[in-house]
């Protein structure tokens, strides 16, 4: 098991997804799973050259502070978390489960079957507070990976439940025998869990790649337009009201041109965030192009439309941008075109492009709305 956990903790520590920032601390303490688990290994195996209570505290030291290591993974996955010292109940019970089956081993109270209960049961109250983090890491991430490793981990409990079961039927050897085929199992069972849960990460990775702008975090102009013709689809069937509005930040190329494009790069996310914080969960935001920005709002109507252009026309109005003591103001022009006026997607994209230039025409930092007489 010593050689397995090693090789489980090398495939971790130079997993190519251990360099993306939000997984640095997650795969490292997964790593450290494996590895305090064959340092476990080894001092068990060398409990014949070892003083008994030696052998029996960096055993069971090891064990804990790996499966920690496993809960603290679990929960890095969720969010930025404190180190495993930093918990005093993690730290409080590592002392006292491996000082108390140091101190069963140094009185003589050296049972096999009693301490191999003592471990069952800590080993199985870890395991539990393990699967919330997945179960809410779950809620997070929306992929198969999280169902396979809680299946892996209650599978785990179950197994340690019915072999508690059966301990007292057990000889010395056999209790021996089970408990050292449980932890393989659980390895090898756990491994696989966990390089699941990273390939489902790289694969959901790569699909928000493949869905949104690098620069400001939006959804693409490709995946607007998927979106947009669900939406269109379901306005079409329940009658629902269905709106497209078009922005464009005015001046955009002379900025570049004055201040450059590192410049030009942050205002575009300064009004992105302004754009994003105005909008509603059921709205979709994307950046279209350039400069311009594109808005999906189902169930408003034009009038609803145009108070909501208004409200980011100001928005992007207040913006305080500081670049290098220069201070940047910036505005933007909307178009807008309402379900009524076009029966199709490229048609209402034209519509509130067309009304988007007459809002150009009109002295920019400003919001029109399409008519029949809007087209140049």
């Amino acid at each position: 098991m010593t050689a397995l956990c090693l090789i489980a903790a090398a495939l971790f520590q130079f997993n190519p997804a251990r360099k993306q920032p939000d997984l640095t601390h997650s795969i490292s303490y997964f790593s450290c799973f494996f590895i305090f688990w064959s340092l476990a290994s080894l001092c068990f195996n060398l409990r014949h050259w070892l003083p008994v209570s030696f052998s029996v505290f960096t055993t069971n030291l090891f064990l804990f502070i790996g499966v920690y290591s496993l809960y603290l993974g679990f929960k890095w996955r969720i969010s930025k978390a404190r180190h495993l010292y930093q918990y005093p109940f993690i730290v409080a019970h590592i002392i006292i489960y491996t000082g108390t089956q140091t101190f069963f081993a140094i009185n003589g109270y050296n049972d096999f079957i009693v301490r191999a209960y003592f471990y069952t049961f800590n080993y199985a109250v870890v395991l539990a507070i393990c699967l919330p983090q997945v179960n809410q890491s779950a809620r997070k991430h929306h992929h198969y990976g999280e169902k396979v490793t809680a299946i892996i981990i209650k599978a785990t409990l179950l197994v340690l439940a019915i072999n508690a079961a059966c301990i007292p039927y057990f000889s010395i050897e056999e209790a021996f025998l089970a408990i050292w085929a449980i932890s393989l199992i659980a390895i090898m069972a756990m491994m696989g869990a966990i390089q699941t849960l990273l390939l489902a990460d790289e694969t959901e990775r790569h699909y928000q790649n493949s869905i949104t702008d690098s620069l400001t975090g939006l959804f693409n102009r490709r995946h607007f337009l998927q979106l947009q013709d669900v939406t269109m689809k379901s306005a079409n069937r329940h009658h629902f009201p269905f709106t497209i509005v078009m922005c464009d930040l005015d001046h955009f190329k002379k900025i570049n041109d004055t201040y450059g494009h590192q410049c030009g790069d942050q205002l575009l996310i300064e009004c992105a965030n302004a754009l994003q914080t105005l909008c509603r969960d059921s709205d979709i935001l994307a950046r279209y192009g350039g400069e311009e920005f594109i808005i999906l709002l189902p169930q408003t109507d034009s009038k609803g439309a145009q108070n909501l252009a208004e409200r980011m026309r100001s928005a992007i109005a207040n913006i305080n941008f500081d670049f290098q003591g220069h201070e940047i103001c910036m505005t933007a022009s909307f178009g807008i075109s309402s379900h009524e006026h076009f029966s199709d997607l490229d048609l209402g994209i034209k519509q509130a492009d067309k009304a988007l230039y007459q809002a150009k025409k009109g002295g920019r930092n400003n919001t029109c709305t399409f008519n029949e007489n809007s087209s140049a």
